[in-house]
């Protein structure tokens, strides 16, 4: 039975780890029936942010013909992407997926959900990253937020289609045994995907990072976001900070999604059920940021490498700035609305 696997994410649930598992693991698991071909930004370093294998392959029928051309006629074909949740919550996608798959026995889907706290706001710090995002973790930020409703869209997607079988996992439970769950829904032993070199990739800022990257972002917009990618990828292993809005704000969040998980609850297994993980946080207290000697590095490298030579120089009034951004005693988190507990697990 020739078996058509695929990773769909979704967003924040350990997507970019699991991608360099499998792209470390092309030839083990070639060995074992399996292909995983590397397509576009999918690359040697094994610590680089990518959006996997499997992104845009439902955007043509096409391109998703051609991907499926490119592994063998009778080995199973394993695409990863956690872009392709969103696409397949349209049933007419998983219709497209359906057609271009005629060569394969059985189409089986891999979700890792994640509780709606935690994840809406590593959404938020997702976006700080890659998105210049400037407004703070706070009720017009957490009205957009509505994962759960879309996860049902695609229990009733793929309830429309006998031939698909849906494997959804509730990140917050199993994040600390991703490769294990990876490998059972492929087929094989545990130790035949390659357990990246970092215990991160794609992580997520400090809270000191944030509270920096907030104000670049103000400062040179999506520009930024260089400066972002730089510390996750050239410092993978520093733990992040929990970052949470305040209680009052989970609880309405908790309580506007609670009949769409209530719902999905319903219909999925205790392993893939969502928790109600509101937090109280610490207390709202000024913090001093902190940098170490590497993150000075990494920043002032990725800010020169903005600039062209001899373009700037710093003025006399832009002196009294920087104190305020690295090194002062602050009310960011009451200025920006978040909370955060350092040594918190990476978000």
């Amino acid at each position: 039975m020739r078996r058509l696997l695929l990773h769909i994410g979704h967003g924040k649930t350990g997507s970019t780890w699991i991608q360099s598992s499998l792209r470390s693991s092309v030839e083990r698991l070639k060995a074992c029936g399996i292909d995983y071909p590397l397509r576009g930004d999918d690359l040697d370093d094994p610590l680089r942010m990518t959006s996997g294998n499997g992104f845009g392959l439902l955007q043509s029928p096409a391109l998703l013909r051609s991907a499926l051309a490119e592994t063998g006629p009778e080995s199973d074909a394993c695409f990863s992407s956690e872009f392709l949740f969103g696409d397949l919550t349209d049933r007419d996608s998983l219709d497209v997926l359906r057609r271009a798959a005629d060569g394969f026995d059985e189409i089986r889907l891999l979700l890792f959900t994640r509780d709606p706290v935690a994840h809406a706001s590593s959404l938020w710090q997702q976006q700080v990253k890659r998105r210049a995002l400037t407004s703070p973790l706070d009720d017009a930020f957490l009205a957009t937020y509505r994962v759960p409703s879309k996860v049902l869209a695609l229990l009733d997607a793929v309830d429309q289609a006998p031939e698909v079988s849906l494997e959804i996992h509730n990140y917050s439970q199993v994040r600390h045994r991703l490769l294990e769950v990876v490998a059972e829904f492929l087929g094989v032993a545990a130790d035949v995907l390659v357990t990246p070199p970092a215990s991160r990739v794609n992580r997520s800022l400090t809270s000191s990072e944030t509270a920096f990257q907030l104000r670049l972002n103000d400062a040179i917009g999506l520009r930024a976001e260089a400066v972002a990618n730089a510390l996750c990828e050239r410092l993978p292993d520093l733990v992040p900070d929990a970052v949470r809005p305040d209680r009052a704000c989970q609880e309405r969040l908790l309580e506007r999604l609670r009949g769409d998980m209530e719902s999905v609850n319903a219909r999925v297994p205790a392993r893939a059920r969502y928790r109600f993980d509101d937090d109280d946080g610490p207390d709202d207290v000024g913090t001093l940021h902190c940098f170490d000697e590497q993150q000075l590095g990494v920043i002032a490298e990725a800010i020169g490498a903005l600039l062209p030579d001899g373009s700037h120089t710093v003025q006399d009034s832009e002196v009294h700035e920087i104190p305020s951004v690295v090194s002062t005693r602050t009310g960011w988190r009451r200025t920006w609305g978040i909370r955060s507990r350092s040594g918190r697990s990476p978000r």
